[in-house]
């Protein structure tokens, strides 16, 4: 989850272990690097692009997650998001950012970084979190081997499958 393209597959943004976001123009040959974000910390584990690909959100293990706009280079928001690290992250189509945490929640943020909703019913850490592209479903997976669907609207569960062995890492 370190590493994506953007929805028109023009950029890609990348993090490295040193604390540092890289984006890059992927149309050319080979890639360009556009711009590096130190991020100030060193381990990071999430990078995604906001719909309309002019935003970039990243959680790492600082608790917080940052918004950055990618026009400008500029840090827009820091929210100290979870009560541990933040393992994951995604943008819904209505531009609203969710997050999975170290501390098993699932929260849905506005780009001012208000709290929009919590999501409890994790036993372990979420490492993966999901829009459906209809925006009425959040899918996350975690540590407790369950992936949960959760209602976007309301934030309650909808249904848990069981069935795994072992820690449900990536949900895409």
């Amino acid at each position: 989850q370190g590493v994506r393209l953007n929805s028109n597959g023009t950029r890609a943004a990348a993090i490295e272990e040193l604390g540092n976001l890289l984006v890059f123009d992927y149309t050319t040959s080979p890639p360009t690097l556009l711009n590096t974000f130190p991020l100030g910390v060193p381990y990071s584990f999430s990078v995604n692009f906001s719909p309309d690909n002019s935003k970039l959100a990243v959680g790492g293990s600082d608790k917080k997650l940052l918004i950055y706009n990618i026009a400008s280079g500029t840090l827009i928001r820091t929210v100290t998001a979870h009560l541990n690290w933040v393992m994951c992250s995604d943008w819904t189509a209505q531009e609203k950012i969710i997050t999975g945490g170290d501390d098993a929640t699932i929260k849905v943020w506005d780009t001012a970084g208000n709290l929009l909703k919590t999501m409890t019913g994790h036993t372990g850490s979420v490492y993966g979190v999901k829009a459906t592209p209809n925006g009425n479903y959040i899918v996350s997976g975690s540590k407790d081997k369950t992936i949960k669907i959760w209602d976007a609207t309301t934030g309650s569960l909808v249904r848990t499958l069981t069935g795994h062995t072992d820690e449900v890492k990536f949900v895409d």
